[in-house]
Order: C-alpha cells, then sequence, then structure tokens
C-alpha cells in the first residue's frame, strides 16, 4: 500500500512540489481545475 506521495517539478507542481502523507487504503482527492489531481491519479497509475 502507497503511504505517502510527493510530487514536484511535474505539471503543474513547482520544485517545491507537494507532499501527500498518512495515506489510506481508499483516498479521495479534490481541488480546483488545474490544481494537478490528474497529475497525481496518472502517477499512481504509471508511477514509471
Amino acid at each position: 500500500m502507497i503511504c505517502s506521495l510527493k510530487l514536484a517539478d511535474v505539471a503543474t507542481y513547482d520544485t517545491t512540489g507537494v507532499h501527500l502523507s498518512n495515506l489510506k487504503k481508499i483516498n479521495f482527492i479534490y481541488g480546483a481545475n488545474g490544481c494537478g489531481k490528474t497529475t497525481a491519479s496518472s502517477y499512481l497509475s504509471h508511477p514509471n
């Protein structure tokens, strides 16, 4: 199980990025258009 995720310097994320921690078996990611939801879910689907 993935417990945390850090995205930086890709798509809408700057070099500081964002760190999602304390992830559970099921998570709900929401936000405004263009904030990086699809980037995060794409990375989880294809981490390489």
